[in-house]
């Protein structure tokens, strides 16, 4: 058996604290009133998809490498408004409009949870750009096989 890259070790640890940080906070937002809201509704449908992206992406870090690093790549871009929507909430009123309960929110709130939720994406996504460009594109179907392998 032949051992795992380091660059896949890496992706599916990236993988792991992606879904680790998103459902922190995920899942206690789910049963409340965020999940059923015109915008905040679709954020939270996004990052539920990007959960299963990047759970994909951790399932196939060891077999079809370039397709767990897109995956991962398309579930770093679903899950990111809902870390920016915690960290920037009066940007997303001021784009979205409609009615918002309480007081107009600030531009700008820190959010532990969010920034640490940026900073994993993008880590993750470092990861698989780092992977997509380093594997080598061999055309023939078995691999890269030297002909005294026969």
């Amino acid at each position: 058996m032949k051992r795992p890259e380091t660059t896949a070790i890496m992706l599916s640890l990236a993988c792991l604290v992606c879904v680790a940080v998103l459902w922190i906070r995920l899942d206690e937002l789910g049963g409340s009133e965020f999940g059923g809201g015109r915008v905040t509704g679709r954020l939270f449908e996004s990052g539920d998809f990007g959960s299963v992206g990047f759970g994909v992406g951790w399932v196939l870090a060891f077999f079809r490498r370039r397709i767990a690093a897109l995956f991962v790549l398309l579930a770093c871009f679903l899950t990111a408004p809902i870390y920016l929507f915690f960290l920037s909430p009066g940007l997303f009123v001021w784009i979205f409009g409609g009615e918002w309960k309480g007081s107009y929110p600030r531009f700008f709130a820190w959010n532990y949870w969010a920034a640490s939720g940026i900073l994993s994406l993008l880590v993750a996504a470092c990861v698989s750009v780092r992977m997509l460009y380093t594997l080598p594109s061999d055309p023939s179907p078995l691999g890269n096989r030297t002909h005294g392998d026969d």
